[in-house]
């Protein structure tokens, strides 16, 4: 049913009170890991042990992992607005003790912390957002606040490599301190409602069981990307770790009185195959943000300083994209159809990708425009099947869960698109002419090596079929219209 004037006027002017605190929320969240990847290289040369830099970005995802399902439940409990300023406070003190880091080690400490606390930014603000916007609305509304998310995780490359360079790796943390203090005053301005309430008893083994779970399925992922180095035997051990950790954690999760993984929401078959179409997408979307800058560099010879901008089309797709289809799930109340063409159509042009290596620059940012179009048709639409499946007594649980699936999703592709892309190039003898031309510091045109386009070809495909399988679970979805 169509909302009348007077109650469109009524939730645009409870958006607007909402729109600058939460737009700044997600956008510290989504910038984040960005940000800091771009410090990554002056972090190894400062604090050492280059070889282990990329715990720095590992460390926190993995905590912000594990931190969602918590902030969820307490969310759903004591109120999303008290638990929000709650983790905005962790994840500005972690970022503060991040600048103060003197070693590696202590870095990746602090980045834990920062990342409990981040955990809880967009599954809070997502969920503010459901319970004051009602479904039929909620649609515009999420394509405004996904131009902002999109616009910083664009920008933020952007932004972190001059930083970086005239202040040091130590100014991409303090940034947040700034933005957070605004994020404080902004949150004010919403509604505080209560949470259900109700007796609340932390579930210890269940937390043990959740971070032992990931931390062997991140051990599993960083085997995985260095397979084509290693007899599998290290890979093989963490997959059975995994997956015997996976079964203890359910069988503890269906028991518990106070769940971190909503066991219960995911037995309806909306929440759980949206969450796999996070998964889904999260694979498909940040792993072709972490390959276009390598491919740009290897096969068209751009500098350190032209990589920054490599994404730009991409995010200015999203950007469009996410406006029109905000508006369209308004108009039409329709929600899966609009990812279901969009991945169909990301699926196609990753495909054209794979079987025409000789696209030049130009057609390159063409075809990125086009892949940001289609990947905004995904997540919005997902959040509101979420929250309507969910219910307002559970959306703080349904928000974390679908959080919790794109970052596993984002982890799993990024990893399984690395991997494939080393051992092809591996088993085609051209690795080490890959990693002289990706650390090579000169610039313009380089010459065409058909075996380095063939692994850039299986990773194309490999992406596309990340697309293809979202598409796939959203035409599974019943609830096609809210």
């Amino acid at each position: 049913m169509t909302p009348l004037p007077e109650d469109r006027a009524r939730m645009r002017a409870t958006f607007m009170r909402l729109f600058p605190g939460l737009s700044l929320v997600m956008a510290i969240a989504v910038a984040d890991n960005t940000l800091v990847a771009t410090a990554l290289p002056t972090i190894a040369a400062d604090l050492g042990n280059p070889e282990r830099v990329s715990l720095v970005v590992v460390a926190y995802m993995l905590a912000a992992m594990l931190a969602a399902p918590v902030y969820g439940l307490l969310g759903d409990l004591f109120g999303l607005r008290l638990v929000l300023f709650a983790a905005l406070g962790l994840f500005t003190t972690g970022s503060l003790l991040c600048t103060l880091a003197p070693s590696l080690p202590v870095l990746v400490v602090f980045r834990v912390l920062q990342g409990l606390g981040g955990g809880g930014l967009m599954v809070l603000a997502q969920a503010l957002l459901s319970q004051a916007i009602s479904p039929r609305e909620r649609g515009r509304f999420q394509g405004y606040l996904a131009s902002i998310v999109v616009c910083s995780q664009g920008l933020a490359p952007a932004l972190g490599a001059p930083l970086t360079a005239a202040f040091g790796w130590p100014a991409v943390f303090l940034l947040n301190l700034p933005l957070a203090a605004l994020s404080f005053v902004l949150l004010l301005r919403v509604p505080a409602l209560p949470g259900r309430g109700g007796a609340f008893r932390l579930d210890i083994v269940g937390i043990t069981l959740l971070a032992l779970t990931l931390s062997a399925a991140m051990s599993a992922l960083m085997a995985l990307q260095d397979i084509a180095r290693s007899d599998g035997l290290r890979l093989a051990a963490s997959a059975c770790a995994t997956a015997v950790l996976i079964a203890l954690l359910f069988r503890n999760q269906s028991r518990s009185s106070y769940p971190l993984i909503p066991i219960a929401l995911l037995r309806n078959p909306t929440i759980l195959l949206s969450d796999l179409v996070a998964m889904a997408h999260g694979a498909f979307l940040v792993a072709t943000i972490v390959l276009i800058p390598t491919l740009f560099r290897v096969r068209y010879g751009l500098t350190t300083a032209e990589l920054g901008l490599t994404i730009m089309p991409m995010s200015l797709g999203m950007i469009v994209g996410a406006s029109i289809i905000g508006n369209l799930v308004t108009r039409t109340g329709r929600t899966t159809i609009w990812g279901m063409v969009g991945m169909a159509i990301g699926a196609g042009l990753m495909f054209t990708a794979a079987a025409l290596p000789c696209l030049t620059q130009g057609q390159m940012a063409a075809m990125l425009f086009g892949l940001g179009i289609c990947s905004s048709t995904v997540m919005g639409p997902v959040q509101i099947m979420i929250a309507t499946a969910a219910g307002r007594e559970h959306l703080g649980s349904a928000s974390a869960s679908v959080q919790f699936a794109r970052i596993l999703g984002t982890a799993l592709g990024t990893a399984l698109t690395s991997a494939l892309l080393f051992l092809t190039l591996a088993c085609s003898g051209v690795s080490e002419t890959f990693v002289a031309r990706l650390t090579s510091t000169a610039a313009g045109p380089v010459l065409w090596d058909p075996a380095i386009d063939i692994a850039f070809s299986a990773v194309f495909v490999l992406l596309g079929l990340f697309a293809a399988s979202g598409g796939l679970l959203l035409s599974r979805i019943s609830l096609t219209k809210v």
